[in-house]
């Protein structure tokens, strides 16, 4: 009787073929759905043994022997997880792409800011050096200090999206002397110190001269101070800058305000984190991820450590050889890459 007998209609095609293929001598494993179950099927050609009156030769076909495996609910269980699989991917597809937009619109953005702000800047510099009243000078003053921060801001925004974009940070290494840098970015600072009546010790035991980038540096300090002036709470903020060792320098700056849980801080180094209220701390989450990687562009780390409510040390270490480490780490990057 022949096969159709058993397996009739269109969805029995699949399981029709498959003993057409053993009856010709073929193996056959397949998967099948048959009633709306779904079954594992392996079918073997059965062959003659000896001669018959049915057969002509030893080794011939004379049917096929079969066994199917009911794993319904296992199938079942697999396309659940692949729909689910597909709608992660989906979902991943959708945030890799509205990153990018975003990025692209901070960087356009970014660019175009940067010609008015120059011109406001100009123009608040000018009227500083000018004839003006005390009161006149203050609030230039303070219009000149919020423009120079929304400079910063600006700033980090255009690193973010070249970072992003997969740029290196270039870097322009000269000598510098780190501590006299530090100095120079705190007294920066003093107005905005001032007014919120916080305190800033610089522990300095000499010069700690370097290669490294000048502009980046003041960028690292000037956002790891920002950072403890915002967290800070109004209490003193240490900073020490040292030579640990022959080669090797180290600034370490230490608040004593609202500190990270060991949770969240592996969290901090990474673009767009706010692990704070933003009601009450402003800014893009920028600043600690910029920090992050112009210490690793000069062959450096930085590290943390804190607790909540007891504020937060950030410590960076740096190659006083800026080239030698450099042609290291592209070295590196080229045999992994």
């Amino acid at each position: 009787m022949p096969i159709e007998h058993y397996f009739h209609g269109a969805s029995a095609r699949p399981i029709v073929e498959a003993h057409r293929r053993a009856l010709a001598g073929t193996t056959v494993r397949t998967r099948t759905r048959w009633r709306r179950r779904t079954y594992d099927v392996q079918l073997e050609p059965l062959r003659a043994e000896d001669e018959s009156t049915y057969v002509t030769s030893p080794g011939a076909i004379i049917g096929v022997v079969g066994v199917a495996v009911d794993i319904t609910a296992q199938d079942r269980r697999d396309r659940k997880r692949e729909r689910l699989l597909e709608a992660e991917r989906a979902a991943h597809a959708l945030a890799d792409e509205a990153v990018h937009e975003r990025d692209q619109l901070f960087g356009v953005a970014s660019h175009e800011l940067r010609t008015p702000l120059a011109s406001l800047l100009f123009t608040i510099q000018s009227a500083r050096s000018g004839n003006v009243s005390e009161e006149t000078a203050r609030k230039l003053h303070h219009a000149e200090r919020q423009a120079l921060r929304l400079n910063r801001m600006i700033e980090q925004l255009l690193d973010a999206s070249r970072l992003s974009a997969g740029h290196r940070l270039e870097l322009e290494p000269e000598e510098v002397d780190l501590g006299a840098l530090t100095h120079q970015v705190v007294a920066r600072f003093e107005p905005e110190l001032d007014a919120s009546k916080m305190a800033v010790a610089v522990q300095s035991s000499g010069p700690v001269v370097g290669r490294w980038d000048r502009t980046r540096l003041d960028q690292v300090i000037t956002n790891l101070l920002s950072n403890a002036i915002k967290y800070g709470r109004g209490k003193p903020v240490e900073i020490a800058v040292e030579a640990v060792r022959p080669g090797l320098a180290r600034l370490s700056v230490r608040d004593y305000g609202v500190g990270i849980t060991s949770a969240d801080q592996g969290q901090l180094f990474r673009p767009f984190r706010r692990l704070h209220a933003e009601q009450r701390f402003g800014g893009f989450g920028l600043g600690l991820f910029i920090v992050s990687e112009i210490v690793r562009a000069h062959g450096g780390e930085v590290r943390i450590e804190s607790e909540a409510q007891q504020g937060a040390r950030f410590t960076v270490e740096l190659p006083m050889a800026l080239a030698t480490v450099a042609a290291a780490v592209t070295a590196t990057v080229t045999a992994t890459g």
